[in-house]
């Protein structure tokens, strides 16, 4: 097991000892979407995992592959459209707050403040420690609620109508790109292509 494998398994560790002593809230955690990787080309960090029901394997460490680069669920199918599976499988995710929820909605509306503050007060510290471990070429915040948890020094890339597609600013001093959910927003195809072709301009070769 490398270094950083260890320091994973020791975030699982922790977490499974955290996520029990939870009061009133059940439907399990996710951590990594793929297998740690040092120096990754892309690091995608999403807001938390979605569902409504625990998924036992997940608490007990990462998937052997890149999920992005060969799931079936919506926000991967936008990735793959973008970069290809074969890059994907050279990147790796993880969720900012790694507690399930089936959206962030009922999270916000289930959970009380407390618990609430209790779960960003564990997990963002951890995240922090796997960006700095990883030390991703290029990170991808998926959706502007992610970003705001975690970075700074956030510039507007704006649509034609002002919207704002992508902000480009620092996480852990890193570049880091947040977007509008890929598959969580509603997005014209006109403002779709801008941020496919400016994430694909902007990511490591």
């Amino acid at each position: 097991m490398t270094p950083l494998e260890e320091s994973c398994s020791k975030i699982y560790e922790e977490t499974r000892a955290f996520y029990h002593g939870i009061d009133n809230y059940s439907p399990g955690f996710k951590i990594l979407y793929g297998p740690p990787i040092v120096n990754p080309s892309l690091l995608f960090i999403g807001y938390q995992p979605g569902g409504e029901k625990p998924v036992p394997e997940e608490h007990n460490g990462w998937p052997k592959d890149c999920e992005y680069a060969t799931a079936k669920w919506p926000l991967a199918e936008r990735l793959q459209e973008i970069f290809g599976t074969e890059y994907l499988k050279k990147c790796t995710g993880l969720n900012a707050l790694f507690f399930r929820a089936k959206n962030i909605q009922t999270y916000g509306n289930e959970i009380t403040p407390l618990s609430r503050k209790k779960i960003e007060s564990f997990c963002l510290p951890h995240v922090k420690r796997l960006i700095n471990e990883m030390q991703p070429q290029l990170i991808i915040s998926i959706g502007f609620t992610t970003f705001n948890l975690l970075g700074n020094n956030a510039k507007p890339i704006l649509s034609q109508k002002n919207r704002p597609l992508i902000k480009v600013g620092e996480i852990e001093n890193r570049k880091a790109l947040a977007t509008l959910h890929l598959s969580g927003a509603r997005i014209s195809n006109i403002d779709r292509e801008v941020i496919h072709d400016y994430l694909l301009d902007a990511s490591p070769k």
